[in-house]
C-alpha cells in the first residue's frame, strides 16, 4: 500500500511540474478566414444506412481568436435500409473552437478543434416518392495539418442523433 501511495505522489509531482512550466495562452490562436471543401461518408438520417456527401464551408473568426462561425452547404446521395436512394441538400451554420492552446508544445502545423453545425436538410426519396425538410444539429471533433502556408488537410469525426460520419478534405486560408 505504501508503494502505491509513493507512486501516486511521484506521478502527481511529475505531472504538476510538467504543466507548471506550460502556460496556456488562449489569445495565441492564429485563426484566419478559411474555406473548406470536404467529402463525408457515414449516416445521413434515420432512414439512411450509408451515404456520401460533399460539403463546402467558410470560417470567420468571431468574438474570440479561437472561435469561428460560417455557413456550410452540402449535397449527397445515400442508400436507405429500405433499398431506396435519397438525394440530399443541406445548409447550416458551422461553429468551431480551436483548442491548440490547451495542448503543451503543440506543433504549429497542426490544429485541433471541436465543432457543431445547426441547420436543415431537404431529402428526396426514390422509395417513398416523397420529399421532406428536417432540422439537425451535429457535434464533431477534428484537426488540420498545414502542409503549405495557406493550405491544409482537413479531417473530422462528426456525431449526430442518428449516427456518425467521417469528413476529409482540404482547407484554404482566405488571406
Amino acid at each position: 500500500m505504501k508503494n502505491i501511495g509513493l507512486t501516486l505522489v511521484l506521478v502527481f509531482n511529475l505531472t504538476a511540474a510538467t504543466f507548471a512550466q506550460y502556460q496556456p495562452d488562449p489569445q495565441s490562436a492564429n485563426t484566419k478566414p478559411m474555406g473548406n471543401l470536404y467529402g463525408a461518408i457515414g449516416n445521413f438520417n434515420e432512414d439512411i444506412g450509408f451515404g456520401t456527401l460533399v460539403f463546402g464551408s467558410l470560417e470567420f473568426p468571431v468574438f474570440d481568436p479561437n472561435l469561428t462561425l460560417g455557413p456550410e452547404l452540402g449535397m449527397g446521395w445515400g442508400f436507405s435500409n429500405q433499398t431506396s436512394n435519397q438525394f440530399k441538400l443541406s445548409a447550416g451554420v458551422r461553429a468551431a473552437y480551436y483548442a491548440d492552446w490547451l495542448i503543451p508544445r503543440m506543433p504549429k502545423q497542426y490544429d485541433v478543434f471541436v465543432s457543431s453545425v445547426l441547420g436543415g436538410c431537404y431529402d428526396i426519396s426514390s422509395f417513398k416518392s416523397e420529399s421532406r425538410f428536417w432540422g439537425f444539429m451535429t457535434i464533431g471533433t477534428g484537426g488540420r495539418y498545414h502542409f503549405q502556408k495557406n493550405m491544409s488537410l482537413f479531417g473530422e469525426l462528426e456525431f449526430t442523433g442518428y449516427g456518425s460520419r467521417l469528413h476529409f478534405g482540404l482547407s484554404i486560408k482566405l488571406e
